[in-house]
């Protein structure tokens, strides 16, 4: 673990840029994607890393909440074996984090590609 003060965002975090609102209408051209490096300044134990292994996304016009969660593994792991299983179980809320549409979307971006099998050399 570093203790650096400053964090690097990753290499090509790629933010949308818009054209300049003094362009002629025929000569808008769409939003496009750039590389920038982004330097991140932790606040108090910002730059303490949170475990979290259940999360849940909650939507409402022009926002979205992704609350990042900590269940109990010992109980989700005898979940199977109990007659009745319960109806709700307890976990410890680690993070929320509220998204506007445009952040979003980045993250949505960055986690598909995160996610996407690496296609080799064919």
């Amino acid at each position: 673990m570093a203790n650096s003060k400053d964090k690097q965002g990753g290499a090509g975090a790629g933010l949308e840029t818009q054209p300049a609102a003094s362009a002629p209408a025929a000569a808008v051209q769409e939003p496009r994607s750039v590389s920038l490096g982004v330097r991140l300044v932790p606040v108090n134990n910002s730059d303490q890393p949170l475990f979290a292994n259940y999360t849940t996304v909650n939507a409402t016009p022009g926002i979205a909440f992704i609350d990042f969660a900590f269940l109990e593994p010992s109980v989700l792991l005898a979940l199977p074996h109990v007659e009745k299983v319960p109806e709700s179980i307890n976990g410890r809320l680690v993070a929320r984090v509220a998204l506007a549409p445009d952040a979003l979307q980045n993250l949505a971006r960055q986690l598909n590609a995160l996610l996407r099998p690496q296609q080799g050399p064919q």
